[in-house]
């Protein structure tokens, strides 16, 4: 059986410490970090986008202040630098974004590669449960019979 994997199941799969199949949650543990690094430097290269008004503003008021002084005009320093800023962000999401790819696809060839032994692994599981389960309820009855020929 060949489990197939997209990035919306893998986002629900759990923890990769409970993954039984060493490959599989190596390989998951390394997505899992690669997802969440490149996630946080979108969400601050966003972030840093956002604050460029700031930046126009204090170049704006540094020129007025120039205006103001006779100074010849001081440029743009602010949202040049920031500007920079915001370019060496998206650069740095981009490279992890690529990086989260490389790692997915390290865990769906896993997942692939393996899916036997997974399936087998959660088959044992659910089994297990299963039985649990059934002498529970053989417990109860048990237990009910017993107190209803009291």
């Amino acid at each position: 059986m060949t489990i197939n994997l997209d990035r919306s199941h893998a986002r629900n799969l759990p923890h990769a410490d409970l993954i039984t199949v060493k490959a599989v949650r190596d390989a998951l543990a390394g997505w899992q970090k690669a997802d969440h690094a490149a996630k946080s430097a979108e969400q601050d290269a966003t972030a840093l986008e956002q604050e460029r008004p700031l930046a126009v503003q204090r170049d704006r008021e540094a020129l007025a202040d120039a205006l103001e002084s006779g100074k010849p005009d001081p440029g743009q320093q602010h949202t040049d630098a920031h500007d920079h800023s915001v370019e060496e962000a998206q650069r740095a999401a981009a490279a992890l974004t690529l990086l989260e790819e490389r790692r997915f696809e390290d865990l769906r060839v896993a997942f692939v590669e393996h899916s036997d032994e997974l399936v087998a692994n959660a088959q044992k599981k659910l089994d297990a449960a299963r039985t649990e389960y059934i002498e529970a309820v053989e417990r109860a009855a048990g237990a009910a019979w017993h107190t209803a020929r009291r």
